[in-house]
């Protein structure tokens, strides 16, 4: 068994191998684009939320999914080969009236199934661009919107609920190991350290636990070293409720795809003693209609239906 594993083993480290040097490429390339937008898209994001105070949760989130479905169908339309897609539509109706008219026909059946194949390809081929063009945009959305949706804020003491602690772990470089161990975590009013710093020797790593006395908003904590504070990061402690809070459990260092999926905070740069922040989040729990539906779920369906809307009107061939 161990003998069929290992080629198929050897051909996916070679095709990792092969496309990662195309991967690096790419992440320096958009790494400055991503920089540039998080910051507008993040304020974007926060105020067009901060527009639906006192909605459920669930009212924003469906308003936007409709919104992006509508500036994707647009980009869709004048970023793809629309008259190749009508083309490929016209035949692959065509195909399915000659299946359904000729069903007793193996020949026209073989035929038409072929055909059919043939225009599923060139559809797909017809849709990279637009998809090219909008990946980028629409996972630094999901990734802004996860700030709000994903995450759940840190939980100060509640009446009847067991107290609990929360892990803060800063991860420093293999260079600043050595002198950077007297790491201190100076946490806001409301917030106390519980213990720590623990260190951990495989990867770097001090770790704390601390506690929330009191929902204090969004905050922040301090790292100090001989006096001085060398990095902050963010926390938001919150009391349970529906409402939409921003709540970022990581700030990222130089990962391409960590700067894109968490964006709330400015990364650490490659000459940083601090490679990333971590604080460990419980993932928050959206509703729609009373059933508990992942918020990237429901994202997903109110954009293709925004999409689909608008279809008739701007005359979009998918």
């Amino acid at each position: 068994m161990l003998e069929q594993q290992e080629p198929a083993s050897g051909f996916w480290h070679s095709i990792g191998e092969a496309l990662t040097p195309i991967w690096n490429g790419f992440a320096a390339l958009m790494s400055p684009v991503v920089g540039a937008l998080n910051e507008p898209l993040a304020a974007i994001t926060h105020a067009v939320i901060g527009l639906f105070g006192g909605f459920p949760s669930s009212v924003p989130l469906i308003v936007i999914s409709l919104v992006s479905g509508l500036i994707a169908g647009i980009c869709f339309k004048y970023t793809s080969y629309q008259r190749g897609l009508k083309r490929v539509a016209d035949e692959t109706r065509a195909s399915m009236l000659a299946l359904r008219l000729y069903k007793e026909s193996l020949a026209v059946t073989l035929t038409e199934m072929g055909r059919l194949a043939k225009l599923i390809f060139l559809r797909l081929l017809y849709s990279i661009p637009p998809m090219l063009v909008m990946m980028i945009p629409f996972v630094m959305l999901l990734g802004q919107l996860a700030m709000y949706f994903q995450f759940q804020p840190l939980r100060p003491d509640q009446p009847g609920m067991t107290p609990r602690d929360y892990l803060v772990q800063v991860k420093l470089s293999e260079s600043a190991w050595p002198t950077h161990q007297a790491l201190v975590l100076e946490p806001p009013a409301g917030v106390r350290v519980t213990s720590g710093p623990a260190r951990g020797l495989d990867d770097h790593s001090l770790n704390w636990n601390i506690h929330a006395d009191k929902p204090v908003g969004l905050t922040e904590i301090a790292f100090k070293l001989d006096d001085k504070v060398i990095a902050t990061k963010h926390l938001t402690i919150a009391a349970p409720s529906d409402e939409l809070v921003f709540a970022d459990p990581i700030r990222p260092g130089t990962s391409f795809l960590d700067r894109v999926l968490y964006p709330g905070e400015q990364p650490f740069g490659s000459d940083s003693p601090i490679v990333e922040i971590r604080v460990p989040h419980e993932d928050r729990i959206n509703t729609l209609f009373g059933l508990r539906i992942p918020w990237w779920a429901t994202f997903l369906v109110a954009s293709i239906l925004g999409a689909v809307l608008l279809k008739p009107f701007m005359k979009v061939q998918f």
